[in-house]
């Protein structure tokens, strides 16, 4: 199916973060969670995020007690000597500060999409398997922390005119050069464009005949972006009211 990007498309994005803050606490059981460069403790990931982990090792640890820290494909229900089959390129091995806590970068982009989970594997030698962790008057195994990882979301493709410098432009007098701006397409493909009469258009209908005088193709670069930056696609315009269409 083709995808046609008809006139001017304006995105705006406004992203929202609530941080965590905090520090271990004085005493209580050993957890780990994953976080982003931000500090901020997340669940979900994009294949181009770094995934680290910040852990507490329990009141019972000293500082210099070693572990293991996994990232393992997600498993409903762990049992006692199941095996940590780490997934990132291999397992990391550190010891806790003075305060039983680490900071550490567990899993480098690019990343594989899917559903991991993080494991503090406790056994101060490093077992490989998932334990029961001895000393606490409750029942405390090696901590988990679940997170998924999806890909990049497809970038949606624009398209504007412009002047011969880049700026967005919609206004030209009789006789002016036209060019046009545009991003988020397949990289490196030739694309039909179309200079036509203002439609009004409907899902399906046929692209109505070029304006004499307009150019028939652009192309993209390597990032996706109509190149050159901009792209002259009309020499001299003429009055009247016009779309853009890249098919």
């Amino acid at each position: 199916m083709k995808t046609k990007m008809i006139g001017i498309l304006a995105i705006a994005g406004l992203i929202a973060m609530a941080v965590f803050a905090g520090t271990a606490a004085a005493n209580g059981v050993p957890w780990i969670k994953a976080h982003n460069w931000d500090h901020v403790y997340v669940h979900e990931f994009v294949t181009t995020e770094d995934v680290l982990a910040d852990c507490f090792f329990g009141f019972r640890e000293t500082e210099g007690t070693p572990a293991r820290i996994y990232v393992v494909e997600y498993k409903d229900t762990w049992n006692v000597g199941d095996e940590l089959v780490d997934v990132s390129g291999g397992f990391e091995t550190v010891s806790c500060n003075a305060y039983g806590t680490i900071y550490k970068l567990v899993w480098p982009k690019p990343l594989d999409a899917g559903k991991y989970q993080l494991v503090l594997d406790m056994d101060k030698y490093g077992s490989g398997v998932y334990s029961k962790i001895p000393g606490y008057a409750e029942t405390v195994y090696d901590p988990l922390w679940t997170f998924t990882v999806t890909g990049e979301p497809e970038p949606t493709p624009t398209i504007e005119s412009s002047d011969s410098s880049g700026v967005k432009k919609d206004t030209f007098q009789p006789g002016e050069s036209v060019s046009t701006i545009g991003s988020g397409y397949a990289a490196s493909t030739n694309y039909n464009l179309y200079v036509v009469d203002d439609t009004a258009w409907s899902d399906g209908m046929a692209i109505p005949s070029r304006v004499a005088g307009t150019v028939t193709s652009v192309t993209t670069d390597s990032d996706g972006k109509i190149s050159p930056h901009p792209t002259s696609i009309w020499a001299s315009s003429v009055i009247g009211e016009y779309d853009i269409v890249v098919d």
